[in-house]
């Protein structure tokens, strides 16, 4: 009730600066009259939106565990992608091919055998569906 601490009132009452009831409580006007202050007592707060449900409530729990997996699983990938990328980074800045074989991982036969002829300097013109130069004829 007052934000005074227990051994400062035990001290008021020795002091004879406080008296207490014979059941050893003291009264609120006991406490003003010797210059202590009061704090206000507030109800707890009520919720917010007093029409949800219980079941609304547990609906929003799961939702928010389901988001919090999510994001836990986004932040484990996105270390995964930085740990990647900086080996890349590294494999460039020594000189070395990124991946084996000059193509990257996941591309299938096809896809290895057009990328270098894609990516090559020397390449003049168009490609065919089989990755060769429309004027070839092989």
């Amino acid at each position: 009730m007052t934000s005074t601490s227990r051994q400062t009132i035990y001290r008021a009452l020795e002091a004879g600066r406080l008296t207490s009831e014979p059941d050893r409580t003291i009264e609120t006007a006991e406490l003003l009259r010797a210059g202590f202050s009061l704090q206000v007592a507030l109800p707890p707060e009520a919720p917010v939106s007093p029409d949800v449900q219980p079941s609304e409530l547990v609906a929003l729990a799961r939702e928010r565990d389901l988001l919090q997996r999510a994001l836990d699983n986004a932040t484990v990938e996105k270390a995964r992608l930085l740990t990647l990328l900086e080996s890349q980074q590294r494999l460039l800045e020594v000189g070395a091919a990124p991946w084996p074989l000059g193509a990257p991982p996941g591309l299938g036969a096809r896809e290895k055998h057009v990328a270098p002829s894609v990516l090559s300097p020397a390449h003049a013109g168009p490609l065919d569906n089989h990755g060769r130069t429309a004027t070839s004829g092989a």
